[in-house]
């Protein structure tokens, strides 16, 4: 499914509409929505960030297992920008997470396992794994002292 938004081009893949068919026939609809509610928080960091720096993604492309943001300004920033926009992702969803904590804490709300997916999230993308945000933050540091090169070869 394509559709233009912002004159952002997004493409959502059918197996992601399968999958929340699936999810509201088997009624656990509501888990779906909270973790993707907490992916969506994760790259509108990325997106904040992204336009904060006067860069606007062209394509953001959503399947099954990936967001994918066509950043085509990257090579022209700077390493900490870059950085920023890579950290940003993983910082709003820690945000988040105190900030629902707090709420839990205050009124004892029902709040509790979406800051926990917020946190889980935000400590899953902080591995330094390439495809991951801590991949690639691990990269731009390492890219610093080293060869682009050998900094790929030690994030791998």
């Amino acid at each position: 499914m394509k559709f233009e938004l912002f004159n952002i081009k997004f493409s959502v893949s059918y197996t992601l509409l399968c999958l929340i068919a699936v999810c509201i026939i088997l009624d656990i609809f509501g888990g779906f929505v909270m973790c993707s509610f907490a992916v969506v928080i994760h790259e509108s960091g990325h997106l904040l960030m992204m336009l904060i720096f006067g860069s606007k993604p062209k394509k953001i492309s959503i399947s099954l297992f990936e967001i994918a943001i066509n950043d085509e300004s990257r090579q022209q920033r700077g390493d900490l920008q870059n950085f920023l926009i890579v950290f940003f992702g993983p910082f709003a969803n820690f945000i988040c997470f105190i900030i629902i904590f707090l709420i839990y804490l205050c009124s004892e709300t029902d709040l509790l396992k979406f800051a926990y997916v917020n946190l889980s999230l935000c400590l899953l993308n902080l591995l330094p794994v390439m495809s991951f945000d801590g991949g690639q933050l691990l990269y731009i540091l390492l890219s610093r002292r080293f060869t682009g090169h050998t900094a790929e070869k030690a994030v791998n």
